[in-house]
């Protein structure tokens, strides 16, 4: 079935920052193109003295929605007329829906991540989480975490930045510690989970990884990572070797996803036709 482009063509997108790493066109727009819903999603290439503009254009061109990642998720919020709830207490937002002129902003990354861990089957109830880095995608996931019942112990390389997201999440869950990233390496043999929320492992540090000392980790232990460009980070790849399970972040990005198009169209999407888009094995 072919795309079809036209006056009553409903456009979504995203924007961010660089943006040539994105797969998220490809995903919706198949997604769009098996339901034969007439909407276009574009990728938007926004530099950050623009971000005001480009959202103001949201409203100009009457696009139905957009996602918004890496680095405005925290940065978009003051030129949203509304919030959601979550997405305020996140302090993040990733998914935005033009209502009728009024831009609203929510965060899918929260939820989305939880359904990913439901898919392999996680359970964070109980368990001590390593959360490595306290931006924007840092605060979905310790949100989801705490909110699952996990207990989160944050590292950043700004020790203020993290003691920020501790005292704001404080009375969400139990975040038991906050530790700075240094020089020196971080054990992961404490946890049973460890979460990378930094750009370490991706283009242009795809040769870097968290500074984390990996001895002592078995196969009960878990790593994951949100990057999914490259679909095996450093990071993934020696927690591998040590026999530990590992996550990328296709599944974060296809569950988000499926949430915002929902937002977006009012129907569910075919995850399947989704995955496939992403490259995942259904």
């Amino acid at each position: 079935m072919e795309m079809r482009i036209n006056g009553e063509t409903k456009l979504t997108g995203i924007i961010g920052y660089p943006l040539k790493h994105t797969l998220s066109p490809q995903m919706h727009n198949e997604a769009f193109k098996t339901l034969n819903l007439n909407y276009l999603y574009l990728p938007l290439e926004v530099e950050e003295d623009k971000l005001k503009d480009a959202l103001y254009g949201i409203k100009a061109f009457n696009f139905r929605g957009i996602n918004v990642t890496i680095p405005y998720k925290e940065k978009v919020l003051p030129f949203l007329d509304e919030v959601a709830l979550e997405a305020k207490i996140i302090g993040a937002v990733n998914t935005i829906v033009n209502d009728r002129g009024k831009l609203v902003g929510y965060n899918t990354d929260a939820p989305g991540f939880l359904l990913s861990l439901k898919e392999f089957g996680v359970e964070v109830k109980g368990k001590r989480v390593l959360l490595l880095g306290a931006g924007g995608a840092a605060r979905a996931v310790a949100y989801a975490l705490l909110t699952a019942g996990a207990e989160l112990v944050i590292a950043n390389r700004t020790i203020k930045k993290a003691q920020k997201l501790l005292e704001e999440f404080r009375a969400v869950g139990k975040v038991s510690n906050i530790l700075e990233l240094g020089e020196g390496l971080l054990s992961l043999k404490p946890y049973h989970m460890a979460v990378n929320t930094l750009p370490l492992g991706m283009p242009p540090y795809e040769n870097q990884m968290p500074p984390v000392d990996f001895t002592g980790i078995t196969s009960d232990f878990v790593a994951y990572d949100l990057i999914y460009n490259p679909a095996e980070t450093k990071f993934l790849k020696a927690s591998k070797e040590k026999g530990a399970r590992i996550i990328n972040g296709f599944s974060m990005l296809l569950w988000q996803g499926v949430l915002a198009f929902e937002k977006w169209t009012g129907v569910s999407p075919p995850v399947d036709v989704m995955k496939k888009a992403l490259g995942i094995s259904c």
